[in-house]
């Protein structure tokens, strides 16, 4: 059993390192010295992250591959990775991510005792940019696993997982015809999970196994418009399915309504309409229709409060 690590990178000279070393530290601890590799997708840099990782391969870094494309995006570089991968199971992890020894313990485990299941997803806690991993200490509790049979309905309360903190069999993968879409640059990852939860039920390990280091919040522009993504378009082909229909379709009125939300905020305001008249479904719900008359008449506040939010959670 073999596990591939795949990372797309871009201008991460600074993070990449600690990623990395997080990686062989988390293996290493799990006694996994040879069953695993590493593959590094640089989506064209223009930063020394290139030559830091090809220099850390040289120090006898010997799982480690490197390989390089032009600036073809995220996607690419992650479907490239899979398709570089040779090992049974490939985790993703973003280039500015940690994992932690629990994490590895936790997908050996699984890979043992739910083998038949071919997606295993951890919870993953939000730190800055100057957390210490090695004060991070947390042991594996395998009694706190449990099986997602329902997964849009749990994805609408919460994204339970990220998408440093997924594991796939990889021949589950390409026997789905899984991948990122190219040319999207947001919703592409979670166009890729919600693909899977076509097909399977997940397994989940609610304990904080990977740290995702928070960028800074509130970047929207104030004149960007915001439109409807690949992965709502996903689920209203989703929507369609009458098993699905019920968790799909509340989950996509909560997608419609952050969109419309965000572009009343960044004063697009006709736009913001113009999707609320594809969805008027949305103003069945009163929580919806709180957040779209406050974003519309008052989006400077609003969108404090929500920044506000985010950065305590």
């Amino acid at each position: 059993m073999k596990l591939s690590f795949v990372i797309p990178l871009f201008n991460k000279e600074k993070n990449i390192i600690a990623t990395l070393k997080s990686i062989i530290s988390a293996c290493e601890e799990n006694n996994i010295n040879d069953s695993y590799e590493i593959i590094v997708v640089d989506d064209g840099s223009t930063d020394s992250s290139g030559k830091v990782v090809r220099e850390f391969i040289q120090l006898k870094n010997s799982c480690v591959r490197y390989y390089f494309q032009n600036n073809s995006g995220p996607s690419m570089a992650r479907n490239r990775g899979v398709s570089e991968s040779t090992g049974e199971y490939i985790l993703f992890v973003d280039a500015d991510d940690l994992l932690l020894p629990a994490y590895i313990a936790y997908i050996l485990y699984c890979t043992k005792h739910y083998h038949s299941y071919p997606v295993y997803c951890a919870g993953y806690s939000k730190v800055n940019s100057s957390v210490d991993i090695k004060e991070e200490k947390i042991k594996f509790d395998c009694s706190q696993i449990t099986i997602v049979t329902d997964f849009f309905k749990k994805w609408k309360e919460t994204k339970f997982f990220y998408t440093s903190s997924i594991c796939v069999k990889r021949s589950f993968w390409i026997q789905k015809n899984v991948y990122f879409p190219v040319e999207h640059f947001t919703g592409e990852d979670q166009y890729a999970w919600f693909c899977l939860a076509q097909h399977c039920h997940f397994v989940y390990l609610p304990q904080q196994v990977v740290l995702y280091k928070q960028g800074v919040v509130g970047q929207l522009s104030s004149s960007r418009p915001v439109t409807i993504e690949i992965h709502v378009q996903k689920l209203l082909e989703l929507e369609k399915n009458i098993i699905l229909k019920r968790d799909v379709s509340k989950l996509i009125d909560k997608e419609f309504c952050y969109v419309i939300s965000n572009n009343f905020v960044a004063y697009q305001r006709f736009l913001g309409v113009k999707i609320l008249q594809n969805r008027l479904r949305v103003l069945l719900n009163f929580h919806c229709v709180l957040k779209l008359i406050f974003s519309f008449i008052a989006p400077r506040f609003y969108n404090y409060l929500r920044n506000r939010r985010d950065i305590n959670t």
